[in-house]
């Protein structure tokens, strides 16, 4: 994804998640637990923590585009980001502090006790809990999104391939150039290895023009 489009996606994603969390955890409470916070306060802390999440996910963003990232497994990167997300949620409750601090409603030599006791409180565990798969959900639709494209996604979801209809395409097919005999030269590993860094460059190219890439065919890729 282009950064302007991924950091759209990483605040959008985030901003439901979190709006799911706080509903979930304290809608209604105010009938069985003395939570007193207003309404105003709330949003308040709904949008700050979407604003938090959402642009720590496109900082990993940034780190999974260097070249020397863009080789490691989908799964090591659900765990970085993962991790990265927690970190993030871990300094915005010292932040917190720090405010409270300023504020005169904490003591200095109670700074790090307090911050302590908040992270390692179980509804703080909980939401760590929840950040984590809440990124490891984003991260795996993040994905398909983009193996499969946002058009070929959309469209599963509204039934359109159950409503074939004709469509004028103009397919666009690239073939590798001497690819034999660069893969005598090569080798299988490392030809293996330059067919990968081929592809993704063409589909950073494919993203940034709006194009649909149709499948690709050993070296070969179909594009609409």
């Amino acid at each position: 994804m282009h950064k302007r489009s991924s950091l759209v996606f990483s605040l959008a994603a985030w901003t439901i998640a979190t709006g799911i969390y706080m509903l979930v955890r304290f809608y209604g409470t105010a009938e069985v637990m003395d939570f007193s916070e207003s309404p105003v306060a709330m949003v308040a802390l709904w949008l700050i923590s979407s604003l938090l999440l959402g642009f720590a996910y496109f900082g990993t963003d940034v780190i999974g585009n260097r070249p020397s990232m863009r080789s490691k497994s989908y799964g090591y990167m659900m765990v970085v980001r993962g991790l990265i997300l927690i970190a993030a949620v871990l300094v915005g409750i010292f932040i917190a502090r720090l405010i409270a601090l300023a504020q005169g409603n904490l003591a200095a030599a109670d700074l790090i006790s307090a911050y302590l006791d908040r992270v390692t409180h179980k509804t703080t565990v909980a939401a760590l809990v929840f950040v984590a798969v809440s990124s490891s959900v984003i991260t795996f639709i993040r994905q398909m999104v983009e193996r499969s494209g946002a058009k070929v996604i959309r469209n599963l979801i509204s039934g359109k391939y159950h409503r074939p209809r004709e469509e004028t395409r103009i397919f666009l097919f690239l073939d590798l150039r001497s690819s034999t005999t660069m893969a005598e030269k090569l080798g299988h590993v490392l030809y293996s290895r330059l067919i990968q860094d081929c592809f993704r460059d063409l589909t950073e190219c494919a993203i940034a023009h709006e194009v649909e890439i149709y499948q690709y065919v050993g070296d070969e890729a179909v594009l609409t």
